[in-house]
């Protein structure tokens, strides 16, 4: 996470009461800004935070006693260890880096009339307001809070706060961070500081505002004058940031010192060791005491060599630290004088974002204008598409029931239940089908259907009179008045009659 992540666009300033409109930045909305910190920039933070050394030139010296510390920060290496710690339990097995984040850094401002509207509170609700946001964002992000101050010696009321830079299961907290989780935190801001006071809002969307008729640059770029009234507070970050590099390079320079005489110490007592050895060494024969005192000797020395083996490398690798140390206040102070040089450089760069921003606004409206239209069609588009898709519906079903019309008349046709009745018309066994079945259909269908019907009920009526003449010829064949060559012709037919 580099720089502040800037939830809300509003610069604190005195409070008054003005007319905004949607396009505008809020002055009544609660802002909070949070920053990952590594060990050197912890250390500033806190010098800041806590106005440890000579304060800001911006700072009201005189007001710095009206400061609230309402959660003192514990030792920095404490935090470190117990992130270490965590990532440990989440099964991270590299070790973490010299630069990895300690703490994430945070601050509580507000509005020109937010301000107004939070200092009209007395100092415990103001307090309570403040501990109960921090939590809050704490419980968000899954960690806990680490210090909280409440800063009365600038122009406004804020509020400085610091989070444990890693999780409860061990992730940084700037990776599990999402792009929609600073919009949330500024929705908690504002749902926390209204059960303070009513008034105090959230600030307006970006997209709100352009909605509105903001230029893209009011909602990107800060002002000439917001630069002026920033800048002061980047550079004492800087400043900060070198003098907690600054402290670091000390502490290593006197742990240097404090190996370098633990070393020294070593090499005289082993020395002196040898020296007894020595003496021991150049007698013919030693006594049993003497022998003893000789392998005593001989396992301190060892002992001794080896600690000092172990000094001079901590030695050598606290020489490195120091020059990394060193090198990163030379890149610091670098970085200190490249802030102050951009001070100068702002002012032109914000007239040319502006004048870039002005096109991409114009840009973005003919956009907006080219996407409206292009969802008008959209939308007309997908009524054509239902009216469509219920008309294939439609079609399905008539499709479905048609066919299992024809099903049922096909099996009553196969059952022969389908047939004439005496008095001429056509019954089903099961009629209903039918008068579900669409009307095109029965209209297509039905008449071969009859047709059929009546075939089969013509055959089978003449089939049963073919039989009725059949059964009176044989009847005939078989009487026994019949002439004898007459007889043996009828003998043969009854005889081939059944097939």
């Amino acid at each position: 996470m580099k720089d502040y992540v800037d939830i809300s666009p509003e610069r604190p300033a005195k409070a008054r009461h003005v007319n905004t409109s949607a396009r505008d930045a809020n002055p009544r909305a609660v802002s909070v800004r949070i920053e990952a910190r590594s060990m050197s920039q912890a250390k500033g933070t806190r010098r800041h935070d806590f106005r440890i050394g000579t304060p800001p030139a911006y700072v009201d010296a005189s007001r710095i006693g009206l400061n609230r510390t309402l959660i003192p920060m514990r030792p920095l290496f404490e935090i470190r260890d117990e992130n270490a710690e965590l990532r440990k339990r989440a099964g991270r097995v590299r070790a973490m880096k010299a630069n990895a984040a300690v703490i994430t850094s945070g601050i509580i401002t507000f509005g020109r009339d937010a301000a107004g509207m939070f200092e009209s509170l007395d100092t415990h609700q103001q307090d309570a307001a403040f501990e109960a946001l921090t939590g809050e964002i704490a419980d968000r992000l899954n960690t806990q809070v680490e210090s909280l101050v409440v800063h009365l010696d600038e122009s406004t009321i804020h509020a400085h706060f610091a989070l444990r830079a890693y999780t409860n299961t061990g992730e940084a907290v700037s990776a599990a961070t999402q792009a929609g989780t600073t919009a949330h935190l500024q929705d908690i801001a504002a749902e926390v500081m209204q059960q303070f006071h009513p008034g105090i809002e959230r600030g307006h969307r970006k997209r709100a505002r352009l909605a509105a008729g903001a230029s893209y640059a009011e909602t990107l770029h800060r002002s000439v004058r917001e630069l002026h009234q920033d800048l002061p507070d980047e550079l004492d970050a800087l400043h900060c940031q070198r003098e907690g590099l600054a402290d670091d390079v000390q502490s290593i320079r006197a742990e240097l010192e404090a190996r370098q005489s633990e070393l020294d110490a070593l090499e005289q007592s082993a020395a002196k060791t040898r020296r007894h050895l020595a003496k021991l060494a150049a007698k013919a024969e030693l006594s049993e005491k003497e022998a003893k005192r000789r392998r005593t000797y001989a396992v301190r020395l060892e002992k001794k060599e080896n600690d000092i083996a172990a000094t001079k490398a901590a030695l050598v690798v606290r020489t490195r630290k120091l020059q990394a140390a060193q090198a990163a206040v030379v890149e610091r102070g670098e970085a200190v004088k490249e802030a102050e040089a951009t001070l100068a450089r702002n002012e032109a760069a914000v007239a040319e974002a502006q004048s870039a921003s002005e096109v991409e606004t114009e840009r973005l409206m003919a956009l907006s204008g080219t996407i409206n239209q292009q969802k008008k069609e959209v939308a007309a588009a997908e009524v054509k598409l239902a009216e469509r898709a219920r008309e294939v519906e439609s079609r399905e079903r008539e499709a479905d029931t048609s066919l299992a019309v024809i099903e049922h008349v096909v099996e009553e046709l196969a059952e022969e239940t389908l047939k004439v009745q005496e008095n001429g018309k056509i019954a089903l066994k099961d009629a209903q089908p039918l008068r579900d079945a669409p009307k095109p259909l029965l209209n297509r269908l039905m008449p071969a259907i009859f047709k059929i019907v009546r075939k089969r009920h013509e055959v089978e009526v003449k089939a049963r009179f073919v039989d009725d003449m059949m059964r009176r010829v044989r009847k005939f064949l078989g009487r026994e008045d019949l002439p004898p060559e007459v007889a043996v012709e009828a003998d043969d037919l009854s005889r081939n009659w059944t097939p």
